[in-house]
């Protein structure tokens, strides 16, 4: 299992800062259109983009990417690379943690 915020690090070639680069004004928009002011200041995303990089380094975006593919298919465990996190079973199925937990109750 992955969170909101290695989804969208996954998802978009570059990572978060791509994503947020692309993504942020409508996103904006969106919240707006619901009374809510919650912006992705560039020291938030600078935030969140180092804790992704600290546990996904660019250079093996790709490769997790990948993993993430055939994870979404049932295919197994997360690469055994730098800053991935331990793997937990929970209910008898692998489930990974990732740093959306710790992000989310940091940014709140």
């Amino acid at each position: 299992m992955i969170g909101p915020f290695e989804t969208v690090d996954l998802n978009t070639r570059g990572g978060i800062s791509s994503h947020t680069q692309k993504m942020g004004p409508a996103y904006e928009r969106m919240g707006a259109e619901r009374g809510q002011h919650d912006p992705w200041t560039p020291e938030l995303v600078e935030r969140v983009a180092a804790a992704r990089r600290a546990a996904v380094p660019l250079e093996q975006w790709e490769e997790r990417v990948a993993w993430r593919d055939r994870a979404v298919n049932g295919a197994g465990p997360p690469p055994a690379a730098g800053g991935f996190r331990k793997r937990v079973l929970r209910a008898g199925r692998p489930i990974y943690s990732t740093l959306a937990a710790e992000m989310i109750k940091n940014f709140a």
